[in-house]
């Protein structure tokens, strides 16, 4: 037994990702190395999801594949055994370096549009990424500004790495014509922009190289500025990698866009096909008002995935949409037609119960606790919920106050 348990934990302590599963997939064990992998903080998140769902795999056999995961390419063999005639997988994963080794600055683009694709809010994902680009392209520091609303075109600078901290703020106005998209600008404190050059000569740099990020063609909305301390220090890779970037981050800003846009104009989630948060308020303050007119009853209930970044982290963006779609299917088929499902943020449903009172609710709260704990949502095998409820009261004077009553009622579902 002390054998065992001291084997157990060698393995789960291992810094190497590595993963054992039964026969069909379904995840047994996993070493430390692999929660980080996975950006994983607790691997009950893990624990018997299927590892095929994960790595996009048909079925598992004795093989060499690579694949890329987090935007980074792994190595990833697979090894069958048998433990007293039972089948079981061994999977380890081995980063590869090849890639990056023979051209590093291709390896950082490709990672760099993988992590890219699902972006939502576009200051908020170059705010995480502009050290990564920095040290990548091994500049001194960044900084970002942001095209401010006024008559001439200027801008802000909103970010910046920690050794140029101190041009928050600063405004840039007169920016060269022929800094535009794929086209990156030199800036030496001879020459190419007078507010660059004053902050070359204030942190004491040789050369800054400035790109664009534009939501159309010639509409610039970002400037990234890289500054060095040598002058001539770019090799061929960094520049060309420059002008790619430009485009790169152009197309996540514009892609950000669009998915703000469609969730504006659109009435039904994208991915669940329920009602969006717009609509789904709508329809409550609706509802809200003819109960304070006629007298008539209505509650609230919330429904929230408690564990969604981490879904998120292990089966991607289009999987835990899947995961989503599923619940809302399983929650829609439990309720009445009369009853109204929308989407409130990205982990949770919110539901309007018109003519349902404080008893009602209860037997409805019951129903979908059950539903919730008797289902699985593949590909995920342990989704954790939460859930919360409320009914309207003549002492109500907004529905917001049943919104926040909401967050004060949480019932965490085993």
């Amino acid at each position: 037994m002390f054998e065992r348990e001291f084997y157990k934990k060698a393995f789960e302590s291992a810094d190497t990702p590595l993963v054992i599963t039964d026969f069909q997939g379904n995840i047994l064990e996993l070493s430390s190395g692999f929660m980080s992998l996975m950006e994983i903080d607790s691997k009950d998140s893990l624990i018997g999801n299927d590892i095929k769902h994960i790595l996009g795999l048909d079925s598992l056999d004795d093989f060499h594949t690579k694949r890329s995961i987090k935007g980074k390419l792994y190595s990833v063999t697979i090894k069958k055994f048998k433990v007293e005639d039972i089948d079981f997988y061994l999977i380890s994963f081995i980063r590869e370096e090849q890639l990056r080794n023979k051209n590093p600055y291709i390896a950082f683009l490709r990672d760099f549009m993988e992590s890219g694709l699902e972006v939502e809010n576009f200051t908020t994902y170059i705010k995480s990424n502009l050290n990564f680009i920095k040290n990548s392209l091994k500049a001194e520091c960044a900084i970002v500004a942001s095209k401010m609303k006024t008559h001439k075109p200027q801008f802000k600078v909103v970010l910046a790495t920690n050794s140029c901290v101190d041009t928050i703020n600063t405004i840039l106005q007169n920016v060269p014509e022929e800094l535009s998209l794929g086209n990156v600008i030199k800036i030496t404190p001879d020459g190419g922009w007078n507010e660059i050059q004053r902050i070359l000569q204030q942190l004491g740099y040789s050369e800054a190289y400035a790109l664009s990020i534009n939501l159309r063609r010639n509409e610039l909305k970002f400037i990234l500025i890289l500054f060095y301390k040598k002058p001539g220090l770019l090799d061929t890779g960094i520049q060309n990698s420059l002008n790619f970037l430009s485009y790169i981050l152009t197309y996540i800003y514009q892609n950000a866009e669009l998915r703000k846009e469609l969730k504006t104009c659109s009435y039904r989630d994208i991915a669940t096909k329920t009602y969006t948060q717009i609509l789904i308020k709508e329809f409550i303050e609706l509802q809200f008002y003819e109960a304070k007119r006629y007298g008539i009853s209505f509650s609230l209930m919330l429904v929230k995935v408690k564990n969604y970044e981490d879904l998120k982290k292990i089966f991607g963006g289009v999987g835990v949409d899947i995961i989503m779609h599923k619940i809302a299917n399983k929650i829609m088929q439990s309720i009445r037609k009369s009853d109204i499902v929308g989407r409130y943020t990205k982990d949770s449903f919110l539901i309007l119960l018109p003519f349902t009172d404080s008893d009602s609710i209860q037997k409805v709260v019951s129903r979908i606790i059950d539903l919730l704990k008797s289902n699985t949502f593949p590909p995920a095998k342990n989704v954790k919920f939460s859930l919360s409820f409320t009914n309207f009261s003549e002492n109500d004077t907004s529905y917001k106050e049943l919104l926040k009553r909401l967050k004060e009622t949480e019932i965490l579902i085993e």
